[in-house]
């Protein structure tokens, strides 16, 4: 059986690298092929065969799942999390199993394919191995990514990601999680989903700085944006089971930056602030396809930076964010009283009645919250430069300046008349003891 080689493995580290910095087509799944410390030997595939449309009658891959999966068989355990062994037990609910593979749409494991065992097949090719290997599920394995980034308060222009240390293999990562079989990321509970994964990671902090994380994060994870949904190229993936992902970005303001703290949760060995730089050796090799995305967030970061300074009309600038900080405050304050509205009339329906009532303040409420997040989000877009600009010309524009210098003026005024009075005190006492010593 071929083995994967030192010389083999440098060959498709450097094919990753060339496909990464803008070579044609898609990046292939190299991480997905290659080494893992709790894994034997995968069967070795080149790019050539890893395509199932390609025939290849010499592929043996090696079977391989790990004994804590199989330990953890929810048929046999209770409170088990992975799969029963025999996979014909659960056709149907593989059939049916949530696959975002390959264009990021909800998709049924069916319409992925099966190999002829009734083995679910992993849907970017052939990986060497067979069986579950470290994951539980048949199939899809599914996760979240929170992609946190921040501009170093230090460095202005540095742009920076919240990394977590794996304590299985040692690489820096995004600070994500598992979640449900077929779970619907795309709802309205993503937020509160991302949240709780980045504060389990990120987020043991001291008891009595909870309460202020807990602000702080949610105020960060009330705006966000997908970037990637579907498979990934992780060492843990088999034949039979890989891990897909929803990822989602979600950037600190210059205060939020500077505020927010991280704690290594107790699965993880260490956590960080980390450059977004290929020449950071940490960044650079950042586990399984997590460097592809953050280097997408970073692109569109720097397109909107080019949006802003490309015919940079400073006038027309800032009356427009003018406008969305006006319109942000003014939906701020109507969204506050909707909510109230909504939540008193929520104490009063009784759960099993329908009451018109609530659907129609419910709809006004979340059209209003929809408007708010949209401007958030485009106010979150402006480089922090632009924005300090802005806040300065507004403070100008409502007198912040002159204020300062009526105050200065009045300091000024008030030392000297006090100088004027104790120079005067002094004459006078001066001109009356010369008087009286004439007159003695």
């Amino acid at each position: 059986m071929p083995k994967v080689s030192k010389k083999n493995t440098r060959n498709l580290s450097r094919t990753l690298r060339r496909k990464m910095r803008g070579g044609g087509g898609e990046v292939p799944h190299i991480k997905a092929r290659g080494k893992h410390p709790q894994y034997p030997e995968r069967f070795s595939v080149p790019d050539d065969k890893m395509s199932w449309s390609v025939e290849w009658s010499e592929y043996t891959p090696i079977n391989f799942t790990h004994q804590k999966v199989i330990d953890n068989d929810m048929s046999v355990k209770k409170g088990g999390w992975a799969d029963p062994a025999n996979v014909q037990s659960i056709k149907k609910k593989l059939e049916n199993r949530i696959t975002y593979h390959p264009d990021g749409k909800e998709r049924t494991l069916i319409e992925a394919g099966f190999l002829n065992d009734g083995t679910p097949r992993y849907p970017v090719g052939r990986t060497g191995m067979t069986g579950r290997g470290l994951l539980g599920k048949w199939g899809p394995n599914h996760a979240v990514d929170p992609i946190v980034t921040r501009y170093d308060p230090e460095r202005p222009n540095v742009l920076q990601m919240v990394a977590i240390q794996r304590s299985d293999t040692d690489e820096w990562a995004i600070p994500g999680g598992m979640v449900d079989p077929g779970k619907n990321v795309f709802a309205t509970e993503k937020e509160k989903l991302v949240k709780r994964k980045f504060m389990e990671k990120a987020g043991n902090v001291p008891q009595d700085q909870k309460e202020n994380f807990k602000v702080l994060v949610s105020e960060l994870f009330s705006l966000g944006d997908v970037v990637y949904s579907g498979c990934v190229d992780d060492p843990r993936n088999t034949d039979n089971a890989w891990m897909e992902t929803t990822a989602f970005h979600f950037h600190c303001n210059e205060n939020l930056g500077k505020m927010l703290p991280l704690f290594a949760g107790d699965d993880v060995a260490n956590v960080m602030w980390l450059d977004v730089d290929v020449n950071n050796p940490k960044y650079d090799s950042l586990y399984a396809s997590h460097r592809v995305w953050v280097d997408k967030v970073k692109n569109d970061m720097n397109a909107s930076y080019i949006k802003y300074f490309t015919n940079f009309d400073e006038v027309k600038t800032i009356k427009y964010i003018e406008s969305l900080l006006k319109d942000k405050s003014f939906l701020d304050a109507q969204y506050k009283e909707e909510k109230k509205k909504l939540d008193k009339i929520y104490d009063q329906v009784h759960e099993d009645v329908y009451d018109e009532r609530y659907d129609e303040q419910y709809d006004a409420t979340y059209e209003l919250e929809t408007k708010l997040l949209n401007i958030k989000k485009e106010l979150n877009k402006v480089p922090i430069i632009i924005m300090r600009l802005v806040e300065a010309e507004i403070k100008v524009a409502k007198g912040g300046k002159k204020k300062r210098r009526t105050k200065k003026r009045k300091q000024t005024k008030k030392r000297k008349s006090l100088k004027k009075r104790k120079h005067t005190k002094k004459r006078k006492s001066l001109k009356k003891r010369k008087h009286t010593k004439k007159r003695r």
